[in-house]
């Protein structure tokens, strides 16, 4: 899960990467197609924003199934306490 993450905001810095390394040409007629890539790339990192937030939400899911059907009854307190500093990290 935690590549999961990284690959994403590995993505989200990519992106906004090279949106920095655009260029405005002084084309009047380039000027256009300019302004629409400037609407897809606003739709783009809109969608990339929203799917953060997803996969975000799937990954506490994911967790929270596996800790919900494990049985801690039986583990030392030590073990326990490490369990809680992994899934705070």
């Amino acid at each position: 899960m935690w590549k999961i993450l990284m690959s994403y905001h590995r993505l989200l810095t990519w992106h906004s990467a090279e949106l920095t390394k655009q260029v405005v040409p002084h084309d009047p007629s380039a000027i256009v197609l300019t302004e629409e890539l400037d609407g897809s790339e606003e739709y783009v990192d809109q969608k990339l924003q929203h799917g953060s937030a997803r996969i975000w939400q799937d990954v506490q899911t994911k967790i929270k199934t596996f800790l919900l059907a494990c049985d801690f009854s039986g583990f030392k307190i030590d073990d326990f306490m490490q369990i809680l500093s992994i899934i705070h990290t």
